[in-house]
């Protein structure tokens, strides 16, 4: 209600402002008709002497308004207005924005998780990938085995923490319907070695890497959608591939490990690997390689001084195990940012280039739209400036 009384009082003192203006008009006017001239000289005479009628009533009404506000909502007023007049105009130019911005939010969002930001996670430039070192044929990286981690994990004096892990497909049950989601299973320092605490819960314990341990860390997401949030599922057992698995823990909102496309909806512990075999579990299997190892290297250790570390650890191996380990006797360890986004640097900056380009291309087509625009409406603007608009309004 106050602010329509504002506008209606705002609307009264302008036409009194007017009314004022064109009562002193008419003095004038009388004034010269009564020294000889007739009505319609005196008229022209009166405004001649009194000025722009209209600039003087709008300096007039700026006393009493905001006027940096009123002018900005003005215009954006008038350019609607002048959009609704040209709608093949206003169609080409937001085509065109929409081609240029849209390529380059849908490159960026691209290049901003792969490149600038993919590793969310603290200290992320002392994570490192570690692989083994295949020298048949052409040396390249391969996987490890669960003895060959075990034996990264305790030899080492390079990294804070040596992390294994490895996806799996689960089928979970005991709370509604059957679902199949997607896992991995992890050595215990996972959390740790990222610097992750868990939203609800805890992290895994050493211990829970021994055979017959079964915990496990939710998703956020399967939390809220499966779980409906509950809190109290802290310590409940749920059905994982038909065995009992304890609740121990639910990962922070958008936390994913490993990063990748795919969500990773449930997290545990090496344990299922010990407890699964037929006649070897294959956490003793030497030759199984299939652990993907990620590390956190400790403070003031170089990613030189680790390879060169992991390599004496590495050729002592395969001088012990020399059945399985004789081709793997040095190793890779690479920035972890390294690893994820490979080959893809360049190219994703070379695409990134080109969708600019794009967008140059079209802000060149808005400015050509516009100055063909602005050069039809030079009468008006010519007129505008003619009854007092000011240069900045005009060019605003």
């Amino acid at each position: 209600m106050n602010l329509i009384r504002r506008i209606l009082d705002r609307k009264r003192l302008h036409q009194d402002l007017s009314d004022e203006i064109e009562q002193h008009l008419q003095e004038k006017v009388d004034d010269l008709v009564e020294n000889g001239l007739s009505r319609e000289e005196a008229l022209h005479a009166a405004r001649r002497e009194f000025g722009n009628v209209l600039l003087t009533e709008e300096r007039g009404r700026e006393g009493w308004r905001w006027t940096a506000v009123e002018d900005f909502f003005s215009d954006i007023r008038f350019a609607f207005r002048q959009l609704r007049k040209s709608p093949a105009f206003a169609l080409a130019g937001v085509l065109t924005l929409a081609l240029g911005i849209g390529a380059n939010t849908a490159v960026f969002s691209v290049v901003n998780a792969v490149i600038l930001r993919p590793l969310s996670y603290p200290q992320p430039d002392r994570l490192v990938s570690v692989r083994s070192r295949d020298m048949r044929g052409t040396p390249h990286p391969t996987n490890l085995s669960y003895p060959t981690f075990f034996d990264f994990r305790e030899n080492n004096r390079v990294f804070d923490h040596i992390v294994s892990y490895r996806d799996d497909e689960f089928s979970l049950t005991g709370i509604g319907e059957a679902i199949h989601v997607r896992g991995y299973i992890v050595s215990w320092d996972l959390f740790p070695m990222l610097g992750v605490q868990p939203a609800l819960g805890r992290g895994f314990l050493p211990f829970e890497e021994n055979a017959g341990e079964r915990p496990v860390i939710l998703s956020h997401d399967l939390w809220k959608g499966r779980f409906a949030a509950d809190p109290g599922v802290i310590g409940t057992a749920v059905r994982i591939d038909s065995r009992p698995h304890t609740v121990i823990g639910v990962a922070p909102p958008g936390f994913t490990f490993p990063v990748q496309n795919r969500p990773v909806q449930i997290w545990t512990t090496l344990a299922r690997d010990a407890s699964f075999a037929t006649f070897q579990p294959v956490t003793k299997q030497r030759g199984a390689k299939m652990l993907d190892v990620m590390a956190r290297l400790k403070p003031g250790v170089s990613i030189e001084q680790a390879q060169i570390q992991m390599d004496e650890v590495a050729a002592a191996l395969a001088r012990q195990y020399p059945d399985t380990n004789r081709n793997i006797s040095s190793t890779y360890v690479r920035p972890e940012l390294e690893n994820l986004i490979a080959d893809t640097r360049e190219p994703l900056l070379i695409v990134l280039g080109a969708v600019g380009l794009v967008l140059l291309i079209a802000c060149g087509n808005i400015a050509n739209l516009l100055l063909a625009r602005t050069a039809e409406r030079a009468r008006e603007f010519a007129l505008r400036a003619a009854i007092g608009a000011g240069r900045a309004r005009i060019i605003r």
